[in-house]
């Protein structure tokens, strides 16, 4: 009966507790005020608030959930201030001396990031179709690809779909010429939005950029199972039809590139550009970086107390 009543009054206590931070928390609460204690660490609840801005606004959730997720942080907070707290105990000087400048390294390395995600707001950049070509042409032996790839138009249509035979039509008339042309890639994608069609044109997003190449291994997963690989893959300038119980699968292939073998710049145009962006992203950051340094030597901010052995 006493252990009963025991767990009675601890229920209501802790009750009372969640109704008073409730109510408090809706009222507004002190940003000071301590909400857990291991040692002589406290949390505040200033600290909960900066992770969950939502709990500083009035009405932004039931009142019960602001306090489940106040004591839910609390909690995790306290183990995780126990277990350090062991740590420190139970490790010898040494090693607490090596953690403490690890978590220093990390530290400067986390400002170091920050800073320059923000030098990279005034990031600009401009690549020259010169610049593309150069790097393709001093970078062949990196292009060059490690499997059979090719250039192709895929479409899926179902079976029941009024569409079929216009586009069946429209792909056996089909050329390079005519994909090429201003504007057909865009008004072909968005034809099949409208008609729930799946289109692969050329392997692009949306049908829109220059071809990009894809894997053959790719495209098998895109075929019905029992297509074989051999069956379509030399087929180039040529429409093919195939078919299962759901869909018809129409391919039109502008090119193959077998493994080994150097494919066309604007197959890999995408890739360089993003390639010297990354570049010319590095080189900027480091100007950056020397002009702080610089700053801070002009400043006499900087001391080096090694004797130079040149």
């Amino acid at each position: 009966m006493g252990l009963r009543c025991l767990y009675i009054f601890v229920f209501c206590a802790w009750l009372g507790w969640g109704c008073e931070l409730r109510k408090s928390f809706f009222s507004g609460v002190d940003s000071s005020e301590k909400i857990a204690r291991v040692g002589d660490e406290h949390l505040l609840f200033s600290e909960v608030q900066e992770r969950f801005p939502f709990l500083e606004k009035e009405g932004s959730g039931s009142s019960s959930d602001a306090s489940e997720v106040l004591r839910l942080y609390a909690l995790r907070w306290a183990r995780r201030q126990v277990l350090s707290s062991h740590a420190e105990k139970i490790l010898d000087k040494s090693r607490r001396a090596e953690i403490v400048q690890k978590a220093k390294e990390h530290a400067e390395m986390l400002w170091i990031y920050e800073l320059e995600k923000d030098l990279l707001n005034d990031f600009q950049v401009s690549i020259t179709q010169k610049e593309i070509s150069d790097y393709y042409q001093e970078n062949k032996t990196d292009l060059v690809t490690k499997q059979d790839m090719v250039e192709l138009v895929y479409l899926r249509v179902p079976r029941d779909s009024k569409e079929r035979n216009r586009i069946r039509r429209w792909m056996r008339k089909l050329s390079p010429a005519d994909w090429n042309k201003e504007g057909s890639r865009r008004d072909f994608s968005e034809y099949c939005a409208q008609k729930e069609i799946i289109c692969h044109a050329c392997l692009t997003s949306e049908c829109l950029k220059p071809g990009l190449p894809r894997f053959v291994h790719d495209v098998v997963r895109l075929l019905p199972s029992h297509v074989s690989v051999d069956s379509w893959k030399e087929k180039k300038g040529k429409f093919l039809e195939f078919e299962d119980k759901n869909n018809f699968h129409f391919l039109y292939i502008f090119e193959r590139l077998e493994a080994g073998r150097l494919p066309p710049l604007y197959w890999v145009q995408e890739k360089i550009t993003k390639e010297i962006e990354g570049k010319k992203r590095q080189i900027y950051l480091e100007a950056r970086r020397e002009e702080i340094w610089r700053d801070m030597e002009k400043k006499k901010e900087i001391e080096l107390f090694l004797e130079s052995h040149n």
